[in-house]
C-alpha cells in the first residue's frame, strides 16, 4: 500500500525548501520519470531526484493537490508555474505523478499530462 503522507510530507518540505531532510525520502535507487516528449531527462537516484525535486519546487513554485492512494501508487496532481516546461499541456498548469512508496521511502516518481494516462498507467480504466 502506499504510503500517503509521505508524499505529502516530501512536497511540503519541497515548499519550503529545506534539502537537509529530502534525501532520506528517496529510496538510493529512485527514479522520476517525466512527462514524455519533453525537455526534461529522468532522474536516477535517491540524492539526485531529491535535489532535481527541490529545484523544480523552486522554480516552479510547486504544490500539490490532495492526494489520492491507488494502492500500489499515490496520484497526485501537482501545479505550479510555467508548468508547460514539466510536459503539461500549453494551457494547462498541471500535470498528474504517479508516486511509488516502498518501506517508508519513494522509489519512482512517474510524470503524465493527464489524469486519465496516470490512471492508465496505475492499472485502472476509466
Amino acid at each position: 500500500m502506499a504510503d500517503v503522507g509521505l508524499v505529502r510530507e516530501v512536497y511540503r518540505l519541497v515548499q519550503k525548501g529545506d534539502p537537509r531532510e529530502l534525501p532520506a525520502f528517496f529510496h538510493p535507487d529512485a527514479t522520476w520519470q517525466p512527462v514524455s516528449k519533453t525537455q526534461r531527462r529522468a532522474a536516477e537516484g535517491g540524492h539526485e531526484l531529491a535535489k532535481r525535486l527541490l529545484y523544480r519546487g523552486t522554480v516552479h513554485k510547486l504544490r500539490i493537490g490532495d492526494p489520492i492512494d491507488l494502492g500500489e501508487h499515490v496520484l497526485v496532481t501537482v501545479s505550479g508555474r510555467k508548468m508547460h516546461f514539466m510536459g503539461a499541456g500549453f494551457f494547462s498548469r498541471s500535470i498528474y505523478q504517479l508516486v511509488t512508496t516502498r518501506e517508508g521511502q519513494i522509489v519512482q516518481l512517474r510524470d503524465f499530462r493527464t489524469r486519465e494516462e496516470a490512471l492508465a498507467a496505475a492499472g485502472i480504466a476509466r
